[in-house]
This record gives structure tokens, sequence and C-alpha cells, in this order.
């Protein structure tokens, strides 16, 4: 695998913890990447756009 693709893993792995983290519901930024990869990103993304 390319380094541009173990750091694109990376940066997913990322906002996953990030937006999972202890601080609450993903931030803005974290819910306009599209990535749902989890529950919380998806109700994160149901509250913010109607």
């Amino acid at each position: 695998m390319t380094n541009a693709g173990k750091g694109l893993i990376g940066l997913a792995l990322a906002a996953l913890l990030a937006g999972c983290g202890a601080d609450g519901p993903p931030k803005a930024p974290e819910a306009q990447t599209g990535v749902t990869l989890s529950g919380d990103a998806r109700a994160g993304l149901t509250h913010v756009s109607p």
C-alpha cells in the first residue's frame, strides 16, 4: 500500500475517533466529511441537516 493510502486510512480513523470521543456528538467538520462509519456520526448528520 502506498503512503497516500495509509494517510487516508489514518485520517479516516482519526475522524472516527474524534467523532466518537468523550466530547459528545461530532462537530460540523467531521459531519461534513460524509464519512458515516458509526451510528453516532449518522445521528450527528440528522441533527445538523433536516
